[in-house]
């Protein structure tokens, strides 16, 4: 029988990382911007839950998660292939989540994000246009990438979540 903390064999830990991801990506696609005032929201509400859910042990988890999905997607942004909404979203999941968990998601989201990417290029006709000025900003810093194939990187997060509950390892498993 489910604990007071499942609902169906869901984990309540699971829906709120999942709650956070859907908000930031409704609001991306809806504006192409993740609003900070909306990732100051999430923050609050997921420092407040994972203390109440966890404690004083799980907030420390949280920060450590959250210090590496800070790691893992600062590269990124700072070589403009990643937005910093998408890094704060990315890290205000990671406090609801574990660190083996941001990695999957993290290496999920890469591929989700290329593969969507490749595809849209692929349809419009101009795959080996995007291929060729990825190649150019790649190795040359001060070439400012054009945006037009960009995608909102939170339908990657989300989806690379949902790669990484749907192959067995869901973030804090046994934890509850």
């Amino acid at each position: 029988m489910p604990g007071a903390r499942e609902a169906g064999g869901v984990k309540l830990i699971d829906l709120v990382s999942t709650l956070i991801l859907v908000i930031g990506c409704v609001d991306d696609l809806r504006s192409r911007k993740i609003h900070n005032s909306l990732l100051l929201g999430l923050l609050v509400f997921a420092f407040i839950f994972i203390v109440a859910i966890r404690g004083l042990l799980g907030l420390e988890n949280g920060l450590m998660s959250a210090g590496l999905a800070l790691a893992l997607t600062f590269p990124l942004v700072y070589f403009r292939a990643l937005g910093g909404g998408d890094m704060k979203l990315f890290t205000v999941f990671a406090i609801t989540s574990d660190p083996s968990s941001v990695i999957r998601v993290f290496l999920f989201s890469i591929v989700a994000g290329a593969m969507i990417g490749l595809v849209r290029a692929a349809i419009s006709g101009q795959l080996m246009t995007v291929l060729k000025s990825t190649a150019l900003v790649a190795m040359d810093r001060s070439i400012k990438p054009s945006g037009e194939f960009n995608i909102p990187f939170s339908v990657a997060l989300l989806l690379g979540w949902f790669a990484h509950c749907t192959t067995g390892t869901v973030a804090w498993a046994g934890f509850l």
